[in-house]
């Protein structure tokens, strides 16, 4: 592409080429890195292992909401949730900026259910992770099976944490991409636009 499209009063959000709508004058977006369907699940017979996606941005934003593809689970089953820093080795999942969090699903099967983050975490990027742990041990439905997409193409953004270590999943794996999502506020104030104005969409240098 010789030229990037410029639309006013709208943002073009991290990595993914996510066209942000404003909301309030600020961007609103739901980053993910899957399709929205889960070909297979993944769970542990122990508890306090999990899995991670790592996300990027490229402005600082508010972390509002994380949310979890649940495959398999009974009413009531608990998830822990975290955000993680990514300041580890090579990458890795490190700090912990938000959490852990433990609260029972009760949304529908094969769908996401979200949890609301409350004040928002304050992200300056690059990057960051959201994580889901399993907080009980044994096989769903007791314990929650998280979805993951092996129909998408392999982003290489998911980790393992397995007795107490992460490990990157790698595209030769059996796994897939973690299907875990954020939503997230843009910071910077964005002008309310007519569509008029939307309408005059030119090509810059």
């Amino acid at each position: 592409m010789k030229g990037s499209l410029l639309i006013l009063g709208a943002c073009f959000f991290g990595s993914l080429g996510v066209l942000l709508v404003p909301h309030e004058g600020l961007c609103q977006s739901e980053l993910s890195y899957d399709d929205g369907t889960a070909e297979v699940g993944i769970g542990w017979e122990e508890a306090n292992n999990g899995v991670a996606v790592r996300f990027s941005v490229e402005e600082p934003v508010e972390l509002v909401e994380i949310r979890f593809f649940i495959a398999i689970a009974e009413p009531g089953a608990p998830l822990r949730a975290l955000v993680l820093d990514a300041n580890g080795p090579a990458g890795a999942p490190g700090d912990t900026l938000f959490g852990p969090v433990e609260f029972g699903w009760n949304g529908s099967l094969l769908s996401f259910t979200g949890y609301s983050l409350a004040p928002p975490v304050e992200l300056s990027g690059p990057d960051f992770y959201v994580a889901y742990i399993q907080a009980v041990p044994g096989v769903p439905p007791h314990s929650p099976t998280l979805g993951l997409d092996g129909s998408n193409p392999f982003h290489g953004r998911t980790w393992e944490l397995f007795h107490g270590d992460w490990f990157p999943i790698e595209q030769d794996e059996p796994y897939g991409n973690a299907m875990i999502r954020a939503v997230v506020i843009d910071q910077t104030p964005t002008e309310s636009v007519s569509w008029g104005r939307l309408k005059r969409v030119q090509r810059v240098p």
